[in-house]
């Protein structure tokens, strides 16, 4: 039971929420006013606004997931964590010398760019995103134009056609971390780390990732912001539709996937959330630039 400061009743935290209201306050003022400290409310980083949640839990601990991947204190605990599991800061990196050793057992080479296999790989992205083998051969406002534009129409028609296959581009993308990681280091549906309650599309043990597909219609193609007027626009009209797909897009939006992104950014994790295909071939760009394959 919680004791209100204005009333003094006793109350569970479930109707408390609630009886605030009768006070004519929200429950940020409260926290303000009787349980926050001074300055609370701002992240230690940029001095943002945080995020709030709730009376009995007070802000996010940083108003976003880039504070909290640039606080000094997220980065010693992360280097204390690589250190304690693999002897040295994040091994993986590139040039590091496991990143060396696991390159050379997998290629015969000390770097993953020296690989022929691997620039035959990225030859054959580039060819497909940009048309030549090395996209420093056109123009930067030529290279943007053409995949923005290429990209567009690809997932526009995706979208008109309902064609998103994202149970293949979750197989697609397990294949793909297999080159990369260790079977055992790639967990799917993953729900054993009581610092993100739910089941995980992704999770990588040796970079404590959390990765999100969320490529299904339902997720929408953002978080959801309920200070956005474009969102609160586009949410009446999911609810004007009048239907069970809809309702669940408002559930999962608004609510499963507001609440999902609000822990990580709470707990400080290492968390990523893929919107599209689009972003999930950049991200496997990204990955193979990293971490060798």
């Amino acid at each position: 039971m919680e004791k209100c400061e204005l009333c003094g009743k006793l109350l569970n935290k479930k109707q408390f929420g609630v009886h605030l209201k009768a006070h004519n306050i929200s429950a940020e003022e409260y926290y303000q006013t009787y349980i926050g400290a001074e300055n609370d409310s701002r992240c230690s980083v940029c001095g943002k606004k945080k995020r709030f949640i709730g009376v009995f839990v007070g802000y996010t601990k940083f108003c976003s997931l880039k504070c909290s991947n640039n606080s000094e204190s997220v980065k010693r605990l992360k280097d204390a964590t690589w250190i304690k599991n693999y002897g040295e800061v994040n091994p993986f990196r590139f040039g590091s010398k496991r990143y060396r050793e696991s390159i050379r057992k997998l290629y015969g080479v000390d770097n993953v760019f020296q690989s022929e296999e691997i620039k035959e790989k990225i030859k054959q992205t580039n060819l497909k995103r940009y048309g030549v083998e090395n996209p420093t051969h056109l123009e930067k406002t030529k290279i943007n134009g053409h995949t923005k534009e290429a990209n567009r129409k690809r997932l526009a028609t995706k979208r008109n056609n309902g064609t998103f296959n994202t149970s293949k581009a979750e197989e697609d993308f397990n294949r793909f971390l297999l080159t990369i990681f260790k079977r055992e280091d790639i967990k799917r549906e993953y729900n054993a780390d009581e610092r993100y309650p739910f089941h995980c599309d992704f999770y990588i043990k040796p970079l404590d990732l959390f990765i999100e597909l969320n490529l299904h219609p339902t997720h929408n193609h953002h978080n959801f912001n309920k200070s956005n007027p474009n969102d609160i626009r586009q949410l009446n009209e999911f609810k004007s539709k009048q239907s069970k797909f809809y309702d669940k897009v408002i559930e999962v939006w608004t609510v499963a996937d507001v609440n999902k992104y609000n822990i990580a950014l709470q707990n400080n994790l290492n968390y990523k959330q893929i919107w599209d295909i689009k972003e999930l071939e950049e991200y496997m760009q990204e990955l193979i630039e990293r971490y060798g394959k």
